[in-house]
């Protein structure tokens, strides 16, 4: 495996009595490189808004200045507050860690409030004497190491169609009483994208019918979006806006009034649950020995995120459609 290295930048307005050769050799022996250090935080920013190289972390102390030390200004936390103004547009691309040696000045209820960011993350170090340095270092690792994991990624990149899966397996339970798992398989599918260890697909296909369309089926009919007791099918054709059987030995058919599924979802709508269905039950297209055979990831790609892209669809809907005598008023029964 090649060797990991860790970039950072340093701001301290006693840098250059901290970072001496001694603490450079650990960094150095340790694979962390110290880019560039500052003594205030204008210069930081300055640097970081156009790095000449590659940066992982940002280190910074809690009492130094904005531009300009002034002598018996102990306290100055200016600089922080300045950093912390920054961290909302910035911490999604670089990991920050407050090494410090004063956090009495961060930990009264102002300081935790306006220090928010690295009390709620764990992103202290204390700068102990015997320990501080091992100590940042491995804070440093840490936390670039997670921001290099598949998890780390796939939670930044699809932060909000993920938060649609856990607020859904939440509500399936306190509405249903059933243990959806639609988050961890989404979550651990797109990891494994990532990662390239996305194998033995085909088994993927049967857990996305039950614990994905198949609660929103249950879900859907449980705050009246549709009637209850449709097959997949049926439910799939009644949001494309088809009519359905209510009850075959009496010809009646069900229809939606007023279109609740964009027509933009109809085809993706069909064709996910047409291809989830067929992996599970091993219908005539032969989904699952497709995938089985040809150790396919692209295809349950495809499935994977139109089934992703249905699910933020949902979840939408459902906040703006939660009163069930209004939404049964939808149904057509003719």
């Amino acid at each position: 495996m090649e060797k990991m290295s860790y970039n950072i930048v340093w701001a301290d307005d006693e840098i250059d009595t901290i970072f001496d050769e001694l603490t450079q050799y650990k960094f150095v022996k340790s694979d962390v490189k110290v880019v560039k250090t500052f003594s205030n935080a204008k210069s930081l920013k300055d640097y970081i808004d156009n790095p000449t190289e590659h940066i992982d972390a940002i280190v910074v102390d809690a009492n130094f200045p904005y531009e300009q030390f002034i002598a018996n200004q102990e306290k100055d936390t200016l600089g922080l507050q300045m950093v912390s103004q920054w961290i909302n547009s910035l911490k999604d691309k670089y990991a920050f860690i407050l090494y410090t040696g004063r956090r009495n000045l961060i930990e009264d209820e102002i300081g935790k409030t306006i220090f928010s960011y690295f009390h709620e993350n764990n992103l202290i170090v204390t700068k102990n004497p015997a320990t501080g340095l091992s100590d940042l270092i491995a804070k440093i690792k840490l936390e670039v190491d997670g921001r290099n994991s598949p998890e780390w990624i796939v939670n930044n990149l699809y932060e909000k169609q993920l938060e649609c899966f856990l607020t859904f397996d939440k509500i399936c339970e306190q509405k249903l009483g059933l243990k959806s798992k639609s988050y961890e398989l989404i979550l651990g599918l797109l990891s494994k994208s990532i990662s390239g260890e996305l194998i033995d697909t085909e088994r993927y296909l049967n857990d996305i019918r039950c614990d994905v369309f198949d609660n929103i089926n249950s879900l859907a009919a449980h705050f009246g979006i549709v009637p209850p007791k449709l097959s997949l099918n049926d439910f799939s054709r009644l949001l494309c806006n088809m009519n359905v059987d209510s009850d075959k030995s009496k010809g009646k058919k069900y229809a939606l009034k007023v279109k609740v599924l964009d027509e933009a979802l109809y085809e993706p709508m069909r064709y996910v649950l047409r291809m989830i269905q067929d992996g599970s039950h091993n219908t005539p297209e032969h989904v699952r020995q497709y995938i089985a055979t040809n150790n396919d990831t692209i295809l349950i790609r495809s499935i994977m995120f139109t089934t992703i892209e249905i699910m933020f669809w949902f979840m939408n809907y459902l906040c703006e459609h939660t009163d069930v005598e209004i939404n049964k008023l939808n149904w057509d029964l003719n």
